[in-house]
């Protein structure tokens, strides 16, 4: 899901889903990743989408992101 130096790359075609605190895919390692890049036809980041994760230090967003229902503790840049 993650590779081993943590980075995490989410793919797939446009919106994300809204997640809770705990119910992401990649809840289990969530302290584990570093980076997060997103696939070029990710349209929308979901609620909740990396909440937890801690050691998170790089959000790559592509062109193609319009909205972040960013209720987690991540600064989007």
């Amino acid at each position: 899901m993650i590779t081993e130096g943590g980075e995490l790359i989410i793919y797939g075609e446009g919106e994300m889903r809204n997640y809770t605190t705990n119910t992401q895919p990649w809840y289990e390692v969530r302290d584990k990743i570093t980076t997060v890049e997103f696939g070029s036809l990710i349209t929308t980041v979901g609620d909740y989408s990396f909440n937890g994760a801690t050691s998170l230090q790089t959000v790559n967003i592509g062109e193609s992101v319009e909205q972040i229902l960013a209720n987690d503790e991540v600064n989007y840049k």
